[in-house]
């Protein structure tokens, strides 16, 4: 059983990985008051043992090369993938007993 929470902006974000530092996120590149790839660079710098997995209708090879480089776990394109994000969450969260 893993908990699950949900926010929308960058802002919210941060609040958030201040009150619990999550096991993985799932981060778009584009967020309504920030940009994603500065939040992943500081996920990266403050949180080392959170994984994070870009989702993104900006999948370009140039985006996809940024991401990896600056550490996150895969970079999956909405419109192409969306349907493996449970694959890529259950390889890298074993579930935890209840």
């Amino acid at each position: 059983m893993h908990t699950i929470a949900h926010v929308g902006t960058y802002e919210l974000a941060l609040e958030q990985l201040q009150l619990q530092q999550p096991d993985l996120i799932l981060l778009d590149i584009s967020l309504p008051d920030g940009n994603g790839i500065d939040l992943l660079r500081m996920i990266r710098s403050l949180y080392p043992d959170t994984k994070s997995i870009i989702v993104t209708n900006h999948a370009t090879e140039y985006y996809k090369d940024l991401c990896i480089s600056l550490g996150a776990f895969s970079f999956l394109d909405k419109s192409k993938d969306f349907e493996l994000i449970p694959v890529f969450i259950s390889n890298l969260l074993p579930l935890k007993a209840a």
